[in-house]
């Protein structure tokens, strides 16, 4: 895997089209929560989606 580029989320645009505070980081939580809880989703494969090194993290 080559090396990426993050973008920093804006979390105040999101959060003006809602009408309501909007976090990035609650967001990426709850995808994570609800692929294994619900979607059925492995935390090896869930932990390369959300790129992270040890699937202790998931």
């Amino acid at each position: 895997m080559g090396s990426r580029r993050v973008q920093p989320i804006d979390d105040t645009r999101f959060s003006n089209k809602a009408g309501f505070r909007v976090l990035a980081s609650a967001t990426r939580h709850t995808f994570a929560t609800h692929s294994l809880t619900q979607g059925g989703i492995d935390r090896v494969p869930l932990s390369h989606l959300m790129d992270h090194k040890d699937t202790a993290m998931v």
